[in-house]
This record gives C-alpha cells, sequence and structure tokens, in this order.
C-alpha cells in the first residue's frame, strides 16, 4: 500500500510539474531570437524597455506575457559569444536573464515534430534569402515554424526572418485569423 500511495503521489507531482510547465492557453507567447537575447545582454536593459514599449502599443495583446527561446537559439547565442565577442556564458547564466524579463521557459527542440520537418525542409529550399545573399540559417527556421505552429509573436532583429515569417503567415492564414495575442505574428523592437 505505501509503495502503491509513494508512486501515486510521484506520478501526481510529475502531472502537477507538467501542467506548471505548460504555458497557458491565451497568453501572450514571444519567441525570442539570439540578437534579441544579445540585446538584453549586452544592452544594459534597454532591449527589455523596447519590448515592453512595444508591448504598450498593443494593449489587445493583454498583459499575461510568456517569454519563450528554443534550446537552439540559447547555444547559437553562446556561440556567438565565444567567437565573436570572447565571452562565455553557460545555459543557467542566459536562463537566469532571460527570467528577468518575466515569465520565461526554454524549449527543447523536438527535431521528430512535424514543425522541425518543415524547418528543415524549408532551410533546404534556400527559399529565403537575406539582403546579404545568406539563406536563412536552420536555426532560423526552427524559431519561423515553431512561432508559427505554437502561435508566438516572434521577436528578432533579422529583416529576413522577419519578411520570411511574415510571407509564410500570410500564405497559412487568412488575414481575420491573426488578431488577438494568441495567433502567430513577427515583430522587431527596435522599431517601435
Amino acid at each position: 500500500k505505501k509503495a502503491r500511495r509513494k508512486e501515486e503521489a510521484k506520478k501526481e507531482q510529475e502531472a502537477m510539474w507538467k501542467r506548471w510547465q505548460e504555458p497557458p492557453v491565451e497568453c501572450c507567447k514571444l519567441l525570442l531570437d539570439a540578437n534579441i537575447i544579445y540585446d538584453l545582454f549586452m544592452a544594459s536593459g534597454d532591449a527589455g524597455s523596447r519590448i515592453n514599449n512595444y508591448l504598450d502599443k498593443k494593449p489587445s495583446w493583454g498583459d499575461d506575457i510568456l517569454y519563450l527561446t528554443l534550446d537552439r537559439v540559447i547555444t547559437e547565442f553562446k556561440n556567438m559569444m565565444k567567437y565573436k565577442f570572447a565571452e562565455e556564458f553557460n545555459y543557467p547564466q542566459v536562463c537566469g536573464q532571460l527570467y528577468s524579463l518575466g515569465r520565461f521557459q526554454d524549449v527543447k527542440l523536438d527535431t521528430n515534430a512535424e514543425y522541425a520537418h518543415r524547418a528543415e525542409k524549408l532551410c533546404k529550399s534556400e527559399k529565403y534569402i537575406g539582403s546579404n545573399g545568406v539563406p536563412l540559417s536552420e536555426v532560423d527556421c526552427y524559431l519561423l515554424e515553431y512561432a508559427i505552429e505554437h502561435s508566438c509573436k516572434l521577436v528578432t532583429r533579422d529583416n529576413a526572418l522577419i519578411d520570411a515569417t511574415k510571407k509564410e503567415i500570410s500564405l497559412r492564414f487568412d488575414e481575420g485569423e491573426l488578431t488577438g495575442a494568441t495567433s502567430p505574428g513577427v515583430f522587431n523592437p527596435n522599431r517601435t
């Protein structure tokens, strides 16, 4: 009996933990790109203020905001900092800084998910090319597809990624479906 109760308690605790980690259905989810994470680390809070200023202009998105990023984006940020700026950060440091924004969740990329397969296919197709002649990276394609699949607002300064995300959203949704906080979208917080 005691072992059974212990097992039931463990299952209940695991279920509660899983529910706690899942964002509420009706919250606005902001998916952060590596360049925004860079801004948050290096701009002494200015990036967070710009995001908040942008959100102030979108009252229909509500006050329930969840900040997200993919684990691959954190790895991309860490590598960029190490190789471009000779600064090293560990994963918990990066997440700790992102928690300063408010409610934050790092998402482990599920390479078996349909959105990941679409992202890989999009990356290989080189459908979207930036003004520098470079196609979207695989991580950018993961962000684009994750934002659409999970109804997130993608936050980035990457113009090629912004344009590609807008085009993909317009190909998959009717204009009337994209009005609320829980519809996919993309924005650059520097353009407020």
